[in-house]
C-alpha cells in the first residue's frame, strides 16, 4: 500500500478529496465532516486520497492482532491491560489482548511472551498492565510476576489469537517498510478498527478493504506446479519475499502480494465471480538488478498480458485486466535469458473486482 497520513486533533474539518471507484472512475467528495467517511459507499470504492505526503522512516512501532502497525514514540497505559500509544497518531489505545508486540522490528513469533530489559531478555507469561503502567511478566524462575514500567519496555513480543480483519476497512500506511494499519468509518470519524481510538486524516490516501475487493494471496490456487531449474525449486510464497522476508517491489514495501520463481504455473479458479484484476509486476527489489524472466497471464487459454523479458530493476508495470466471465487465471513464469538467475517474480498487491 501506498497511504499515508498526517493527523490533527479529533474534530477537524476533512479537506476535499479525490475518490476512486472500483470501476476506475474518479469524482472529487467534499468532507466537510469526519461523519460524511461513514456515509460513503464503501463496498464500491477503491480508495480516498485526500493529499499526498512523504511515508517518514520507520522506528518504534506497535503491531496489533489485526496486522496493523502503528508508529509510537511513548507506551503508557489508558486503563488496565489497555495499552496507551503516542506517536504521530496522537494518543491512541489498544487493549492488550490484541497486541503482538512492539519494538523496531516486526516481533518473531515465539511459544513464551517476551520482553527485552536494561539486563537481557526475559522471557515467560505477560499477566496484565496496570492502570499506572506497570507490565508485569511470570517467569519459570520466580514464581512471583516481576513489575517493569512499560516506557521502559524497548522491545516486546506477546503471544495473542490473530484477529480477522473486519469489513469494510481503511488501510493506512504509516511508514513505507511497515503494513497498513487498519481504520474504520464510524459517525464520529476514523477510528482504529482495533480499540476503537478515533483519529482524524488531513492528508494521505485511504485504501478501501471492502467485500468486493479480493486480494489474490488469499485467493488458494486451483493447481500449482513450481518447476524451478536444475533440480532446485523456490515455491510460491504470498505476502512475503521468496526468501520469506518483506516485499518490496520498486522501492515500496507491500502488505500483499504473490512471489513466484522461475519455472513455475499458478492456476486459480475464478468462476466468472470477477471483473477485473489490478497489480503492479516486476523482479523484487531482493535480488534486482538479477532476474530476467518471461511472465505471461492467461484467462481460460487466452493470453490478456505477457512479457518476453521482465527484468530486475526495471521500473514495476501496472495491470489492469479485464477477467469478465472469466473461469480460470493462470500466471506462468518461465525462464530467461539467464536461466533462473534471480527470477523473483512480485505481484505487489494484486486484487481482484467481484461484480
Amino acid at each position: 500500500m501506498r497511504g499515508v497520513a498526517a493527523l490533527l486533533l479529533v474534530g477537524a474539518a476533512l479537506p476535499a478529496a479525490t475518490v476512486t471507484l472500483l470501476d476506475g472512475t474518479q469524482r472529487d467528495q467534499t468532507l466537510t465532516d469526519p461523519a460524511v467517511l461513514a456515509s460513503l459507499p464503501l463496498a464500491d470504492l477503491d480508495r480516498i486520497v485526500l493529499g499526498p505526503l512523504d511515508p517518514p522512516k520507520a522506528g518504534l512501532g506497535v503491531w496489533l492482532a489485526d496486522g496493523s502497525w502503528i508508529p509510537a514514540t511513548r507506551l503508557g497505559a489508558r486503563e488496565k491491560d489497555v495499552l496507551r500509544i503516542e506517536g504521530p497518531l496522537g494518543i491512541v489505545s489498544v487493549p492488550l489482548g490484541q497486541v503482538r508486540g512492539w519494538g523496531p522490528v516486526d516481533p518473531p513469533s515465539a511459544s513464551q511472551d517476551r520482553v527485552v530489559l536494561g539486563g537481557g531478555p526475559v522471557e515467560g507469561q505477560i499477566t496484565g498492565l496496570s492502570p499506572d503502567g506497570m507490565l508485569t511478566i511470570r517467569t519459570s524462575l520466580d514464581p512471583d510476576p516481576i513489575a517493569v514500567p512499560v516506557a521502559d519496555i524497548p522491545v516486546a513480543s506477546i503471544r495473542v489469537a490473530d484477529v480477522p480483519p473486519r469489513l469494510p476497512a481503511l488501510l493506512v500506511t504509516l511508514a513505507e517498510d511497515r503494513p497498513p494499519v487498519r481504520l474504520q468509518a464510524t459517525p464520529a470519524g476514523l477510528a482504529l478498527a482495533l480499540g476503537g481510538s478515533v483519529v482524524t486524516l488531513t492528508t494521505g490516501t485511504l485504501v478501501v478493504d471492502g467485500p468486493r475487493r479480493q486480494w489474490l494471496s488469499a485467493l488458494a490456487p486451483q493447481e500449482v506446479r513450481d518447476e524451478g531449474a536444475f533440480g532446485i525449486v523456490w515455491p510460491w510464497k504470498r505476502d512475503t519475499d521468496l526468501d520469506g522476508g518483506p516485499l518490496r517491489l520498486g522501492g515500496q514495501r507491500y502488505a500483499t502480494g504473490v512471489s513466484v520463481h522461475s519455472a513455475a504455473t499458478i492456476r486459480w479458479n475464478l468462476g466468472g465471480a470477477y471483473v477485473r484484476l489490478r497489480s503492479l509486476i516486476g523482479i523484487a527489489d531482493l535480488v534486482a538488478p538479477e532476474g530476467d524472466a518471461t511472465v505471461a497471464l492467461v484467462a481460460d487459454g487466452q493470453v490478456r498480458w505477457q512479457e518476453p523479458r521482465l527484468r530486475g530493476g526495471d521500473a514495476p508495470r501496472a495491470l489492469d485486466l479485464d477477467l469478465t466471465g472469466v473461469q480460470t487465471l493462470t500466471l506462468t513464469v518461465g525462464l530467461g535469458e539467464r536461466y533462473d538467475i534471480g527470477d523473483h517474480v512480485t505481484l505487489a498487491d494484486p486484487y481482484l473486482v467481484r461484480h
